[in-house]
Order: structure tokens, then C-alpha cells, then sequence
């Protein structure tokens, strides 16, 4: 195989995007250049000393390239590949989970908003975020749900509604489930809050304005005051909102600040000369050196996930300005400013977004360095050979035997990591059995770390909910694999609150150590794995309780003869309760997509004579 020095050689000096990829094939990082080659030399000639570029060329065996027709067509083909393929080495602004949407199905009958975890729309679906706040989207949902007309039903409830609820007795819903509301009118609701999330709030009070007068004309005064209400509301917001542009404008103010090989993104949006809430974007691992290209492919990939305004202010040039413009005013679908202001009012809102993010840098730091701080002392108290970066418990929950089930939680730099949390299921055998439990999970876990299954890594401390009883099965199981991985055990002082002691605090137990060792209460190392130990045994007993009550809802249903299980998980998925398919008429169950006539009888008549 030729080096990568030789493949650089043969290629061109066109534009395109270029292709790291390891030795499996595995892509490894994407980017574009105006001219390839000379790009690419960079790389391995050295002129970047960074950890990011030496760890790429460690692992590169190949480098493919792609032309393309223009610099234009380099960006949008990076930020899809990038979008589909995720290289670990490529900054990721919306991975999913990490900011929530809010969205509303259009192609459904009487939309009605939501909240997603996820950047990618469905068909016909409108998504209009992202919001970096849980609480702030939720607090948004509820007050549209309050204020605004729109159902809030499920659509198996609107399916069932045979009369208006009591959302449209309380005027927070149009009832179109029972035909209170004409088509128009619940579309002119629908685009109102869109209005409303998009930070228009200007023209919802135009619009809410006329409605309301409409309303008092037709004599229905509760419905007026109502509007009346969300008036007043919107007005006192605007008040309160800080004017950045005389001009109602929609523009987004970018700050980037970059510190070695990482950095943050603070984007200031103001919509209609509002200010809103500003996002703030970690970037964990940097690998372009150039601060013009890094804002490009920034700008490029936040924008073809959410919407674009009619301004971008940025602090630098982007690379190939005019061709980034373009790609935005495409995505708008109407003409998009990108500009780098040089003074005036512009400028200052620039640097105020650039002090944001430098902010937001030296409070993560601070978090962080105060992270590894516990994890020094974790290491020192629990006389570990290195950090614990990597922290597991397991716990087992059963119902008098029953339904035995376990989960796994890890912890990554002090932080829990929701996407290694695991849950299993014990065979019915060990229900009752705690030490043949453990057993089970502790073979299953470790097992498919031998075999370097991606995401079952080798913990760098195993803790057991438990004294030296539940840690000296774990060694056993251990040792039994043939595996070498620290633990220690954390067990409540029960025997010690017994005797009335009732200040003592849990206590950690070491293998090679006699005595327990005791912390303060506050002491941010028993936090730290009191946390871990909580969020186990909560994880374990939620997944208990949903197993229990999906086995006690089949149990129910196995007794209906002729419903197998196909139809089984049909209703279930219909009704969604036991309650539901108990309450539902003979015609709702026989509108059910594959629930025969003869079986609906049977079912109806089934829960009639219970």
C-alpha cells in the first residue's frame, strides 16, 4: 500500500472535499480545500503540531478526494457526508440528544407541537429549534398549550373522542376533534404558533389582534378574552425584551473562541430586534487550525439543521464567503447576508457574542478541572493506579422473585453517560437469588469486553452497591474471567442506624483494606459515588416496574381465546392500557387494523363478563 505521502502526490490541486480512512475503511475525518494537494501537505509536512493531527495520521492509511465544480458544492457535500457518516474527528454541533426541537407533524390531522430529541425531520414534519435548555423548551410547550387553542390530545384520543374535553370547556383547545372548528381556523392557530417559536412576536399580537375583534363581532366574549389575554401577555414580553436593532430584524450573532484543541461557539439569535436566548456549543475536539475554514463548516452544518435568518454577523472571514452565503440563502430559500462587521453596532453585538463564548469556555473549565479534582482524590481514597475515568455499578431488582432484572450505569469523567447506561434481563431461576444475579450480569458484562464489543470497554473502577460480601462475589466472577479491573464496595450504614448511630454515612470497602473507610457526608468523593450508586438502583427499579406491568397487561390478554400474539401487541399498541382495551366499545375494537369481527365479540364479551 502506498504511503499517504504518495497518495497526496497523485492527486490534483482542484477543489473538493478529501477522505481520511483507516485501515478497515472506517472514515475518519472529511474536509474541503480550494486546492487539495496543498491542503493535504499541510497535514503531513507537520505545519500543525496539534494532538488532533498526529492521532489522524496515526490511524489514516488512505486519503480519497472528491472534486467538485466550485467551492459551493465542496461545502454542501462535506456537511452531508459529514452529517451521514460522523467521523470521530469532525466537530458534531447537533449530535442527537444533545438539543432539543420542537415539532409539529403538518401532515397529520389538527397538527399540534412537541418535543423531539433529534435534528432530522420526518416526513412532513415542521422542526423549529434547537433549544440548548430542557426546562426553557418546556416551559415553551406549556405556554403554548395554556395560551394557544391547539389539541393536546393523543391520536388515539381523538380517534375515541365522542365529545369536547375539558380543554375546550377551559377554552385552551378548538375541540376539532368534534367539529368545533372549521379547518382554516385551526390552521390560522397553527401558524400562529409557529410565528410565536419562530420569535415573531409582533405579528402574532397583528394577527391575534384581528381574531379578537372577529370574536367580540360574533359574540363570543370568553373566546375574545382569551385572545385578549395572550395579547397583553406578548406585549409585556416584548416589553421586557431587550431591543438590539431599531430595525425588526432576524439576524444570528456568531462568537467563536478557540484555546489549543478545543473551543466554544456562543450564537446570539435576535428575531424581529429581540434578543433570545443564546446557545451555547461546546467543541470538544478541533481539528481545523484555520479559524476561517472552522467557521464555515460550522455555519454550514447548524444551518442545515435549523432555520437561517436574513443576517449572520461573524467575527472572521469564513472560508469562501460568497460561496457560504449562497449555500445559506439556498437552504432560506431567499436571500441570506453574511457578514464580518468592521464597526458600529454590529461590530459590538460581534464582540459581545465572542465574550460569551470566551465565558462559557472558563466556566467549563472550572467545572471540569473541579471534576478531576474529585476523580484525584477518588483515586487517591479508593488507591486506584490511575484516574478513574471510566466508573460502573450494577444493581438487580425483583418483586419477590419476580420479573429479576439488573442495570448498568457508567459514569465518563465524573458525568453520567446515558448512552452506556444497560439494562438486562435475569433468568427467572435467580429471581430471588441476589449473588447468582450479580453473577449473571457481572459474566455477561465482562464477557463482551474480552471480546471488544464497541462501548463494553473495560471500567476503570467497578463499584458494587454493597459490603464485602456482594465485592467478593464480583472479584470471584472476575477472577474466574481472567479479567484485572479495580472495585471497591459502597454500603449503607444499616447495622450502625441499628444501634442509633444515625449520623454515620456510607462507608467504602476495599479489598485489601480491613476496616471500612468512612467520608464526611459532604465530601464530594461519597457524593460522587452515592450518585452513581442511586442512579443505578433507580435505573434498575424503573426497568423492573415497566416489565412487570408489560407481563401483567399480556397475562391479561392471554386469556382471550383466539388472540394470539400478533393481535396481542396490535391492541396493545392501539389502546396503549389494559384500562382502554377493557373501557373500549365492541365498534372501537372491531375499527382496530386486524381484529376481526368474531374476535372483537370475543374480547368485548371477554371483558363484559369480568
Amino acid at each position: 500500500m502506498m504511503s499517504l505521502r504518495e497518495q497526496i502526490a497523485r492527486i490534483s490541486q482542484d477543489s473538493g472535499i478529501y477522505i481520511f480512512k483507516d485501515a478497515d475503511g472506517t472514515i475518519l475525518y472529511i474536509g474541503k480545500a480550494k486546492r487539495l494537494r496543498a491542503r493535504l501537505l499541510q497535514y503531513i509536512n507537520g505545519h500543525d503540531g496539534r494532538r488532533m493531527v498526529s492521532r489522524l495520521l496515526r490511524k489514516a492509511k488512505t486519503v480519497e478526494v472528491t472534486l467538485t465544480e466550485n467551492e459551493k458544492a465542496a461545502l454542501i457535500l462535506e456537511a452531508h457526508l459529514i452529517g451521514k457518516y460522523k467521523p470521530p474527528f469532525n466537530i458534531r454541533l447537533v449530535e442527537g440528544g444533545r438539543f432539543l426541537f420542537m415539532g409539529m407533524n403538518t401532515q397529520k390531522d389538527w397538527p399540534y407541537p412537541y418535543i423531539v430529541r433529534r435534528s432530522v425531520s420526518q416526513k412532513g414534519e415542521l422542526l423549529i429549534g434547537p433549544y440548548p435548555m430542557a426546562g426553557g423548551i418546556r416551559k415553551t410547550l406549556q405556554f403554548i398549550e395554556r395560551r394557544f387553542l391547539l389539541r393536546t390530545c393523543s391520536d388515539r384520543e381523538l380517534k375515541q373522542a365522542k365529545r369536547p374535553c375539558l380543554q375546550y370547556q377551559m377554552h385552551q383547545c378548538m375541540a376539532p376533534c368534534v367539529g368545533k372548528c372549521t379547518d382554516e381556523e385551526y390552521q390560522a392557530e397553527v401558524d400562529r404558533v409557529v410565528l410565536f417559536l419562530r420569535g415573531n412576536n409582533q405579528e402574532v399580537i397583528t394577527q391575534t389582534k384581528k381574531q379578537m375583534m372577529w370574536l367580540a363581532e360574533q359574540e363570543r366574549f370568553e373566546e375574545a378574552a382569551k385572545r385578549r389575554d395572550l395579547i397583553f401577555i406578548l406585549e409585556k414580553t416584548l416589553e421586557n425584551q431587550q431591543v438590539v436593532q431599531k430595525k425588526q430584524v432576524d439576524q444570528d450573532i456568531w462568537g467563536l473562541y478557540l484555546e489549543g484543541e478545543r473551543g466554544m461557539v456562543a450564537i446570539l439569535p435576535v428575531r424581529g430586534g429581540m434578543r433570545q436566548e443564546v446557545v451555547m456549543i461546546n467543541l470538544p475536539d478541533v481539528m481545523e487550525s484555520d479559524a476561517s475554514a472552522l467557521i464555515s463548516t460550522l455555519l454550514v452544518e447548524w444551518y442545515t439543521q435549523t432555520s437561517v435568518p436574513k443576517e449572520v454577523l461573524v467575527q472572521v472571514d469564513p472560508f469562501e464567503i460568497m460561496a457560504v452565503q449562497e449555500v445559506l440563502s439556498d437552504i432560506r430559500k431567499r436571500k441570506v447576508y453574511l457578514l464580518v462587521p468592521q464597526k458600529g453596532e454590529k461590530k459590538k453585538l460581534v464582540e459581545l457574542a465572542q465574550k460569551n463564548a470566551h465565558a462559557a469556555f472558563s466556566r467549563l473549565r472550572t467545572q471540569e478541572e473541579a471534576r478531576e479534582l474529585v476523580l484525584r482524590d477518588v483515586q487517591r481514597i479508593c488507591q486506584l493506579s490511575k484516574l478513574p475515568y471510566r466508573m460502573e455499578c450494577f444493581d438487580n431488582s425483583h418483586l419477590s422473585g419476580t420479573n429479576p432484572v439488573a442495570s448498568m450505569v457508567t459514569f465518563i469523567d465524573g458525568k453520567p453517560e446515558k448512552s452506556l447506561f444497560r439494562k438486562f434481563r435475569i433468568p427467572a431461576e435467580l429471581g430471588g437469588d441476589d449473588y447468582g444475579s450479580m453473577r449473571n450480569v457481572l459474566e455477561r458484562r465482562f464477557l463482551r469486553a474480552k471480546e471488544g464489543q464497541k462501548g463494553w470497554e473495560f471500567p476503570d473502577l467497578l463499584v458494587v452497591d454493597g459490603g464485602r460480601g456482594q465485592l467478593n462475589i464480583a472479584r470471584a466472577v472476575l477472577s474466574d474471567l481472567d479479567c484485572m479491573v479495580p472495585m471497591i464496595g459502597i454500603a449503607k450504614p444499616r447495622t450502625e442506624h441499628k444501634k442509633g448511630k444515625l449520623d454515620e454515612s456510607d462507608k467504602l470497602v476495599l479489598l485489601h483494606v480491613k476496616d471500612p473507610i468512612r467520608l464526611p457526608k459532604h465530601s464530594p468523593v461519597l457524593r460522587l459515588l452515592q450518585q452513581l450508586r442511586d442512579e443505578t438502583h433507580n435505573q434498575a427499579v424503573r426497568y423492573q416496574a415497566k416489565r412487570r406491568q408489560k407481563k401483567t397487561l399480556t397475562s391479561v390478554l392471554d386469556s382471550i381465546l383466539g388472540l394470539g400474539p400478533k393481535r396481542k401487541k396490535i391492541l396493545i399498541s392501539h389502546f396503549g392500557t389494559i384500562t382502554a382495551i377493557r373501557n373500549a366499545s365492541f365498534e372501537e375494537l372491531v375499527n382496530v387494523t386486524g381484529i376481526s369481527h368474531t374476535l372483537a365479540k370475543e374480547i368485548h364479551s371477554f371483558f363484559s363478563k369480568e
